[in-house]
């Protein structure tokens, strides 16, 4: 991506409906809550950003209408609906105090 392009106004890379001001800004999405993150949108399965979801899982929560739970909630939602097949979610951290 050139300098030129990164400072260009973009689409939110999940609900594609709101418009970040340039990439990296690190605004919120009024929409969805994803997080404006360059790495992240540049890594799907990346978890390790702004958004610790990443990419791919919360495009999924997203169009499920879950993009709006707590994080525990969302990990929760994708264990039980078979998203997690690498199992890439921390179980303990999801089912702790059960």
């Amino acid at each position: 991506m050139s300098k030129k392009d990164y400072y260009k106004r973009h689409l939110c890379p999940v609900c594609g409906k709101y418009e970040f001001e340039s990439h990296g800004s690190f605004d919120l999405c009024e929409e969805c809550g994803w997080q404006d993150d360059p790495m992240q949108e540049s890594e799907e399965t990346d978890e390790g950003g702004a958004n610790p979801e990443g990419l791919r899982f919360a495009r999924i929560l997203y169009k499920a209408g879950k993009s709006k739970l707590n994080l525990k909630e969302k990990y929760r939602w994708l264990i039980e609906n078979g998203y997690d097949e690498k199992n890439e979610i921390d179980r303990e951290y999801v089912y702790e105090n059960e």
